[in-house]
C-alpha cells in the first residue's frame, strides 16, 4: 500500500486485439479525465488491423503510455497478466478496448480509494453499459443500499446468495501489491469467464 494516499497512481491496463474502431474512444476517455496520476498500459495482442498503429500514435503524443506487443495472439488473460507485471501503479483498473470512462471518473475513484486506504479490493455498487446508441443501462451489483455498512464476510455472502459474481473486470479497483503478494493472476488461455474466475480468486483471499 502506498504511504501517501494524496498521490495515488492508477495503472489502467487495456488488452488490444483488432479493435481499431473503438480503441481511440477508449484511450481518449482516459486522457480527458483531467487526472494526471495515471499510466496507460496497452498490450497489443497480435493485432492484424490498425490497432498497433493507433497505439503508437497515442504514445507519440502523450506521456505515461506504455505499449507491449505480442507477436501472435496470446489471449486476454495473458495480456492482462503482462499488464499486472509491468504496472507501476498503486491500484489497477482494467478496461477492454471497447470500454470508455465517464467524465470525472478517475477523480471520484481516487477519492474513493482515499476513504478506503486499507482495502485490497474496491467493488463499485453499480456500472452502466451502452446497449444501443445513447441508451445506457444501469446494473446494480448489490441488493440493498446499505451494502457499504456490512463487513467483508456479509458482502461476500450477499454475492454468493445471488449465485452470480459480476465478472466485469472494469467494475473493480484492485491493489496491485495484494495481487503480487498473493500471486493472483488470470489463468492463461481462458477466453470466456476469465473475469469471474479472477475475481473469485481475489474474494477467496
Amino acid at each position: 500500500m502506498p504511504n501517501n494516499f494524496s498521490n495515488i497512481l492508477f495503472s489502467i491496463i487495456i488488452p488490444v486485439h483488432n479493435t481499431e474502431k473503438t480503441l481511440s474512444k477508449c484511450i481518449n476517455s482516459i486522457l480527458k479525465q483531467n487526472f494526471s496520476k495515471i499510466e496507460i498500459i496497452l498490450i497489443n495482442d497480435g493485432s492484424t488491423d490498425k490497432s498497433k498503429k493507433t497505439c503508437n500514435s497515442f504514445k507519440r503524443k502523450f506521456k505515461g503510455i506504455k505499449i507491449f506487443n505480442h507477436r501472435k495472439k496470446l489471449g486476454v488473460s495473458a495480456s492482462r497478466n503482462k499488464g499486472i507485471k509491468e504496472a507501476k501503479g498503486d491500484f489497477l483498473i482494467f478496461l477492454d478496448s471497447d470500454d470508455f470512462l465517464l467524465n470525472g471518473c478517475l477523480n471520484k475513484l481516487s477519492n474513493l480509494v482515499k476513504k478506503n486506504t486499507l482495502s485490497d479490493l474496491i467493488i463499485a455498487k453499480k456500472f452502466i453499459t451502452l446497449s444501443m446508441p445513447n441508451t445506457f443501462i444501469t446494473h446494480r451489483v448489490f441488493n440493498t443500499k446499505s451494502s457499504n455498512k456490512k463487513n467483508t464476510d456479509q458482502l461476500i455472502n450477499e454475492l454468493n446468495s445471488k449465485r452470480h459474481v459480476y465478472g466485469n473486470i472494469y467494475n473493480y479497483i484492485i491493489n496491485r501489491n495484494f495481487l503480487i503478494k498473493k500471486r493472483i493472476y488470470f489463468t492463461p488461455k481462458i477466453e470466456f469467464g476469465e473475469d469471474q474466475e479472477f475475481i473469485i480468486k481475489i474474494l477467496c483471499l
